[in-house]
């Protein structure tokens, strides 16, 4: 998180409202940006870098599981569980961008995912898995199961990161994105949710992670996690289906439901904010928080986050 020398709340209160604008922006765009408007913080989790490959008409594969990619967080994003009001003191520092290390793939198969009519309410998030598409499914064979279920893609793109780093990590610098894979799709839906495909190749694609914010009202139809966690839940409501962390960026903080990351947003008492050198951390009253985003896996990112 980057420091912010300012006691002045509705100057805070201005940089989150803003952050949370950048959301519904960020969902909807992935090339031909500036410079300026590439330094998003942990919100660009929603970007829709999406990518289109051609289909070919081999029988789908399985859903093959795999290990949840790991991820190298920022410290908004993690922190110890909490479900009580507290704050904590700590000392500013300054942190490297978030980045996302490569998952272990595994090979596709070549049988259906599943022969059994399944509706929306089966799609039930976790932290390997859409419904009965787990993470290592190929492209086709997922959004063959998916698209009937959730509409036709609203975006549908590729992108590529040609330069490796030192986490394992590939880089795209000329707009300053980072995956943990050097090919990527992104297809995302209406209602939000958005699913991101990686491997070595454009022919080696698999689901390795997926992210789904809302708007103000989120768009049906409505996923949940495996804990019965509608996005746009209050906390309040689902006091057994989630947690929520101390620390995060002004009114933005971060939970867990099912092993399904929740990024949360506070009508009341801030996660987290600097006062001038100190970094105050709390965990708001659970009326006051709401789930506006949802993710897991590997997805794609900025090099340089401002939060």
């Amino acid at each position: 998180m980057h420091p912010q020398h300012t006691s002045d709340r509705d100057d805070r209160r201005h940089r989150h409202a803003w952050t949370a604008a950048r959301v519904t922006w960020a969902k909807r765009t992935w090339a031909k940006r500036t410079r300026a408007s590439m330094v998003v913080g942990v919100l660009m989790l929603a970007t829709v870098a999406a990518c289109g490959s051609d289909e070919g008409a081999a029988t789908p594969p399985t859903a093959v599981a795999v290990t949840d990619p790991a991820t190298s967080e920022s410290p908004d994003d993690t922190g110890t569980t909490s479900t009580n009001v507290a704050n904590s003191t700590t000392t500013a520092a300054t942190t490297a961008p978030s980045t996302t290390a490569a998952p272990t793939t595994t090979p596709i198969t070549t049988t259906p995912i599943t022969t059994a009519p399944i509706t929306v309410a089966d799609l039930r998030l976790s932290g390997t898995a859409v419904g009965p598409v787990a993470f290592g499914t190929g492209d086709t064979p997922a959004l063959d199961v998916l698209a009937p279920l959730l509409g036709p893609p609203a975006a549908d793109e590729t992108a590529t990161f040609p330069t490796a780093d030192e986490t394992g990590s590939y880089q795209n610098t000329d707009d300053e994105s980072i995956f943990a894979f050097p090919f990527l799709r992104r297809v995302c839906f209406d209602n939000g949710f958005c699913m991101s495909f990686g491997g070595a190749s454009a022919t080696e694609l698999q689901l390795v992670g997926y992210d789904y914010f809302t708007a103000e009202v989120p768009v049906e139809p409505v996923l949940s996690t495996t804990e019965e966690l509608p996005l746009g839940a209050r906390w309040s409501d689902h006091l057994d289906a989630m947690t929520a962390s101390a620390g995060g960026c002004y009114s933005q903080g971060f939970g867990e439901s099912g092993g399904v990351t929740l990024v949360l947003i506070s009508s009341g008492e801030l996660f987290g904010a600097f006062d001038g050198e100190t970094y105050t951390t709390a965990v708001p009253d659970a009326a006051d928080v709401t789930v506006y985003g949802m993710r897991a896996g590997a997805n794609p990112g900025y090099l340089y986050d401002d939060c």
